[in-house]
């Protein structure tokens, strides 16, 4: 199993190869960020980052959903009786045994999915040229979820891809980011 601090590797990443400031979102939005584990075995949610107010996994067991991974934008929206505003990262217990470049290529995927739900494409830095561009379409014409993946999102992603390659140590290939950030999501993988 991977040591990872989910909050801070989230953090990092989304600074480093999204160059978006989740800390001055959260704050300026006036939200906390919560991060939950979905046990399959058990069919609920438990607590992976945070400080949890006393009603919430109860509140959004009460919806669990079984996936690999995600990034929930205003939960309090979907949840009335939950007073504090969040924003909710959700990993697989089984996901918690991949290697760190697989997590990180799963983080990757949910800070664009979280970008662009909260409709804060434009307060990124990040470089969506033509190359990011030409891999998006890539990503979205291999993609088995285009509802959730269109190409805004794709083109962000393959941004993204493109800034780890430039920006992690040790390097990798932009098309292993991809095929690893979609690999749940992707009819084929990428070449």
């Amino acid at each position: 199993m991977v040591a990872l601090d989910f909050e801070k590797t989230l953090i990092e990443l989304s600074d480093e190869v999204l160059h978006f400031d989740i800390h001055l979102y959260l704050k300026t939005n006036n939200k906390t960020l919560l991060g939950v584990t979905m046990n399959s075995a058990a069919n609920q949610f438990e607590e992976l980052f945070g400080e949890f107010p006393g009603n919430y996994l109860t509140t959004i067991n009460s919806r669990y959903v079984d996936t690999e991974a995600g990034y929930k934008v205003n939960v309090q929206e979907e949840f009335p009786s939950i007073k504090t505003k969040t924003d909710l990262f959700l990993i697989n217990k089984d996901r918690l045994s991949d290697n760190k470049i697989d997590i990180e290529s799963l983080l990757i995927h949910e800070i664009c999915h979280m970008i662009i739900d909260s409709k804060n494409i434009t307060n990124t830095s990040l470089n969506i040229d033509d190359a990011a561009k030409y891999l998006g379409s890539k990503i979205f014409k291999t993609s088995s979820t285009p509802e959730f993946h269109p190409i805004e999102f794709c083109n962000l992603l393959a941004a993204a891809c493109i800034s780890a390659e430039k920006n992690k140590i040790p390097k990798r290939k932009r098309l292993r980011y991809v095929n690893l950030a979609m690999k749940f999501d992707m009819n084929e993988k990428l070449k």
